[in-house]
C-alpha cells in the first residue's frame, strides 16, 4: 500500500485493519497519511506475521497511531514515521526506528515541541513539511535498499532524498518543488527596492544587503545605489 490518504473510520474505527494471518508476503504500508480515526490508524487483531510501516504520517487517532493488538505471532516494524496527537502513538509495536512522536518511542526518536513548525497546516491535514522545519527534515534513514520495504519516492511521487538524508513522514520536503526564477519584465521599472535603512556592502562580485530584499528580483536586473552616501544614485 503506497501513497494513500485515509480519512475516516473503517471497521472498529480503524484506518487499516489486519484481521487475517499473514503467511506469505508481508504487508507494507508506506508514504501514506492516516488521520481522524475513532480507533487506531493501523491495527492488527489476533493475527500472525510481519507488518512494515515506512514513512507514514498518522495523526489524531483516539486509541493509537499504530497498535499491535496481540504480541503473539504479530510484529509491526515502523521506520521514518511521524505519529502524533493520538491516544497512544505506538501501542506494543515491536520495532520503532527513526520515528517522530509525542512519546519519544523507539530508537533514535524525534519529539518536536511544536508540530505547527513542522507541517504546513496539520490541523487541516496538510502534512507537507515547511522549509524552516528542523525536526523531521533530514532525520530519517535511507530505505532505498532495505530488504523489506525498498522504495525511493514520497507521497507526491518526488524522489527521496531531496538533500542527502531522508525526511521523516510521508512528505519529502523539496522533492516535488519547482525552483522559481524571476525574469525582468520591464526595463523602465525604477521603483526603489527599499526606501531607507538598508546598507549595501560590495566585495568583488558579491553584494550583501543589511536587511532582506524582495524575493522576486529578476535575474539580470541592474541595481543602482548611492555609492558615497550623498543622497543620490551614483553607481
Amino acid at each position: 500500500m503506497d501513497s494513500c490518504i485515509i480519512d475516516g473510520q473503517g471497521i472498529n474505527g480503524v484506518g487499516i485493519y489486519f484481521n487475517a494471518d499473514i503467511t506469505a508476503d508481508a504487508p507494507i504500508i508506506r508514504n501514506s497519511t492516516i488521520y481522524n480515526m475513532t480507533g487506531s490508524g493501523i491495527r492488527d487483531n489476533w493475527r500472525s506475521g510481519n507488518f512494515y510501516v515506512a514513512n507514514c504520517t498518522i495523526y489524531d487517532c483516539t486509541t493509537a497511531g499504530i497498535m499491535e493488538d496481540h504480541t503473539t505471532g504479530a510484529h509491526f516494524y515502523a521506520t521514518n514515521c511521524a505519529v502524533f496527537n493520538n491516544g497512544d502513538d505506538f501501542d506494543s509495536v515491536t520495532s520503532v526506528v527513526n520515528c517522530a512522536s509525542d512519546d519519544g518511542d523507539g530508537t533514535n526518536p524525534v519529539t518536536p515541541s511544536d508540530w505547527s513548525t513542522v507541517f504546513k497546516d496539520y490541523e487541516h491535514y496538510d502534512f507537507h513539511l515547511v522549509a524552516s522545519d528542523t525536526d523531521l527534515r533530514d532525520a530519517g534513514t535511507d530505505l532505498s535498499a532495505d530488504s523489506n520495504v525498498a522504495f525511493s519516492t514520497d507521497i507526491d511521487g518526488g524522489v527521496r532524498p531531496f538533500n542527502t538524508t531522508w525526511d521523516i513522514g510521508a512528505d519529502e520536503y523539496g522533492a516535488d518543488s519547482v525552483t522559481k526564477i524571476y525574469r525582468s519584465v520591464g526595463a523602465g521599472a525604477i521603483s526603489p527596492l527599499t526606501e531607507s535603512g538598508c546598507n549595501l556592502t560590495i566585495s568583488g562580485s558579491v553584494a550583501t544587503f543589511s536587511s532582506a530584499m524582495p524575493d522576486n528580483m529578476g535575474v539580470g536586473d541592474a541595481i543602482q545605489y548611492d555609492k558615497d552616501d550623498g543622497g543620490s544614485i551614483d553607481s
